[in-house]
C-alpha cells in the first residue's frame, strides 16, 4: 500500500491534467503494441 500512498501524493503535487495524459498515452502506446502484433502475428 506504500506505492498507492506514494502515487496519490505524486498526483496531487503535480497538474491534475498530467494523470490523465500518463493513462491516455499508455493506453495509445498499450493499443499500438496489440495492432501491431496482430497484423504481423498472422
Amino acid at each position: 500500500m506504500h506505492f498507492i500512498s506514494t502515487f496519490k501524493k505524486y498526483t496531487q503535487e503535480s497538474k491534475p491534467v498530467n494523470p490523465r495524459i500518463f493513462v491516455g498515452a499508455a493506453a495509445g502506446i498499450l493499443i499500438a503494441i496489440i495492432v501491431v502484433f496482430t497484423l504481423t502475428g498472422t
